[in-house]
């Protein structure tokens, strides 16, 4: 299979950046890279027990839909929650066949191959789905349907995460591309048929009969990738056989252990739900707007960025990580968002210091420090500090240490 962004070359490339994306490419994905993803994905998910199924599985949903959610779990979701629809059928560019549903091109059993095989969302060859692409942040939760030539075959078939995510700045549209690379976290024991959901009343709301591309109804008409609305997404979520609490997890290996060890996607389940109201954690929604602000600005300047670097190098120590092909200069981007109106409310983890100090001392790469301020008002204040700037307001106590 050709998948988006998988290799260190393309044959189409990106019209007008057929010299700047290979040398992007053969920065982020060399085999070191793929090696060592492979092995931190492997070892992480084999410790949580994903391989044997030997985690403790989620509690199934119990409350019958025909009784009103009294509100007894009340989740702050850390992740969003996403369709997307393939068809097989379609002849999309850059894939050879677009079946979700196929073990040998979407590695469903072996998601340590998925910084190699999972790019399966790319802007270059979904342009109408753009808003959505570059809405979806790395941590997001996917479901997966397996759209068919007729209503039956339209089937959701497994969840998957956004494990990696790159973006660039297109020349020739003068627009943001992006290409986001699906994280496996379990197949469904038994695949959900749309259809029969719709019959039973389930999966009718806007966020799939009407579906959009951005949060709070925000977008175009989606066709490919939807955004979930908080207040579907438990249905969602039911019919399914995932808990809603999944969307507050943080750890990922744990996620995806648990969810293989659950049953999922039993047809009773379309007479079930979970009893949860979910509500985004404020924390996160500035981080995320902080990302969104970061990854603007970085390829505004000519960079070509990958987003997910921390969750292959545990502790790196910065967030983003971007290249300019210009000058081959690469540069480590760590992002903060506070509702606070000061840099001393921001704060460091110790492995972020000791790369702001590395670098202000000519070890390593350059590093920045992005940092928004009153995030979630129309006040909000970018500061984007130099590593030697950050080392500098560490040691007088004006950015904290945690």
């Amino acid at each position: 299979m050709t998948a988006p962004c998988s290799g260190l070359s393309r044959e189409e490339s990106h019209d007008g950046d057929d010299r700047v994306i290979p040398a992007f490419q053969s920065l982020l994905t060399p085999e070191s890279f793929r090696d060592s993803v492979h092995s931190l994905i492997k070892g992480s998910f084999a410790q949580a027990g994903w391989y044997d199924r030997s985690a403790q599985p989620y509690p199934r949903p119990t409350l019958p839909v025909d009784d009103a959610v009294g509100g007894q779990s009340i989740v702050n979701v850390l992740r969003r929650l996403w369709l997307v629809r393939f068809n097989p059928a379609a002849s999309d560019s850059g894939f050879n066949a677009a079946d979700i549903g196929d073990e040998t091109l979407f590695p469903w059993s072996h998601p340590e191959l998925a910084p190699s095989d999972g790019w399966w969302i790319d802007s270059t060859t979904k342009p109408a789905s753009r808003p959505s692409i570059l809405a979806a942040s790395v941590g997001d939760l996917v479901v997966c349907q397996r759209t068919g030539a007729s209503a039956s075959g339209n089937r959701l078939i497994g969840v998957c995460m956004v494990g990696w995510a790159r973006t660039w700045f297109h020349h020739a549209s003068r627009r943001r591309e992006r290409c986001l690379c699906l994280l496996p976290l379990a197949r469904f024991d038994h695949e959900v048929p749309r259809t029969i959901a719709k019959s039973r009343q389930r999966l009718i709301s806007d966020s799939f009969a009407k579906p959009l591309q951005r949060p709070d109804r925000q977008g175009p008409v989606a066709h490919f990738l939807s955004y979930v609305e908080l207040s579907d997404a438990v249905d969602l979520l039911s019919v399914c056989g995932i808990p809603p609490e999944a969307l507050a997890e943080p750890d990922t290996a744990l996620l995806a252990a648990r969810l293989r060890a659950t049953s999922t996607g039993n047809r009773q389940f379309l007479r079930y739900q979970y009893d949860a109201i979910l509500r985004n954690d404020l924390r996160r929604e500035h981080e995320r707007e902080a990302e969104e602000l970061a990854a603007e600005w970085a390829t505004t300047q000519g960079y070509y960025l990958l987003e997910g670097n921390v969750h292959r190098i545990p502790l790196s120590g910065f967030d983003l990580l971007a290249y300019r092909p210009s000058d081959k200069h690469v540069l480590e981007i760590e992002v903060k968002g506070y509702s606070a109106s000061t840099l001393r409310s921001v704060r460091l983890q110790p492995s972020q210091a000791r790369r702001a100090k590395d670098s202000a001392a000519g070890r390593g790469r350059a590093w920045t420090l992005f940092a928004v301020l009153n995030a979630g008002s129309q006040k909000r204040e970018v500061k984007q500090l130099l590593a030697r700037e950050v080392a500098t307001l560490i040691d007088n106590g004006g950015i904290g240490v945690k």
